[in-house]
């Protein structure tokens, strides 16, 4: 295992994405003595499936996964990650945003603590700074998955196919092998991403496994309300891209504005990040 190394580990559908994560891996400051190497996984079946993959090809002590659409902003990142493990050797992995509670039916729509720079269809651009540690870091039961850095190797459960709960099962494992799962201090947000809408059906399948494969941890199975007042998010969501991409069409650019100030504040707070 070379202790000098950094591997950024990327699962790749949409090139363009891609090629903008890549740019800002290359303008990242690298500490003396140590190199990076970008790892892609290009149609990958599952997330944890390609992250799989790509683990085992690198030999890298510390590797970033990072989804495609995620850009990194602090030009300091491998620095910063590389002072906290190096001081805490207890520290497995670190994400840019997490939670302190596991609730028992499995439901990881809100996050409580971090910060990021996220568009996600409500508006031009959000920065969801969520409860920030006064410390260095601060300990959570789970991270979002938008970017997780490791410095040991534990194996990402293929079990769950899809590519939501990836992050959260990471978190859980990391922790059964006695390992801290940790969300650092960032005076200004680490990363920004370029936030996709979750598909409802394709995330209840995925929550559906996760449940089955952490019967211990997430024993409540959700009510058919809370299953459909999802639902009814995504079908918001996907409303206001359709009435946006219009009114871009149309020029009808005034509007436009009048109407991304007035749903910032509207929209549903389940919407978060």
């Amino acid at each position: 295992m070379d202790e000098r190394k950094i591997d950024f580990i990327v699962c790749v559908s949409e090139s363009i994405c891609c090629e903008e994560c890549m740019r800002y891996i290359s303008d990242l400051i690298i500490p003396d003595g140590y190199r990076i190497d970008v790892l892609t996984v290009f149609e990958a079946e599952g997330m944890t499936k390609g992250y799989n993959e790509a683990m085992q090809e690198s030999d890298a002590k510390y590797k970033v996964y990072l989804r495609e659409d995620t850009f990194l902003l602090n030009r300091n990142f491998i620095a910063d990650i590389l002072d906290i493990f190096q001081k805490n050797d207890r520290i497995g992995m670190l994400g840019v945003a997490g939670t302190d509670v596991l609730l028992d039916n499995g439901d990881f729509l809100k996050w409580n603590i971090g910060s990021i720079m996220a568009y996600d269809g409500r508006c031009i651009k959000d920065h969801f700074e969520l409860r920030q540690t006064s410390a260095t870091y601060e300990k959570v039961e789970a991270l979002e998955g938008t970017l997780i850095a490791t410095q040991y190797d534990v194996s990402w459960r293929e079990e769950l196919t899809g590519w939501s709960f990836y992050s959260v099962s990471q978190s859980v494992e990391m922790k059964k092998q006695g390992y801290e799962v940790v969300v650092p201090y960032q005076e200004n947000a680490w990363c920004y991403r370029d936030n996709a809408i979750i598909n409802a059906e394709d995330y209840e399948k995925d929550h559906s496994q996760m449940q089955k494969l952490y019967p211990e941890y997430f024993p409540t199975r959700r009510m058919g309300g809370e299953v459909e007042k999802y639902r009814e998010n995504g079908r918001m969501a996907e409303q206001m891209r359709e009435l946006l991409t219009r009114y871009v069409e149309i020029h009808l650019y005034h509007d436009l504005g009048k109407l991304l100030e007035r749903q910032r504040y509207n929209w549903l707070p389940d919407m978060q990040v």
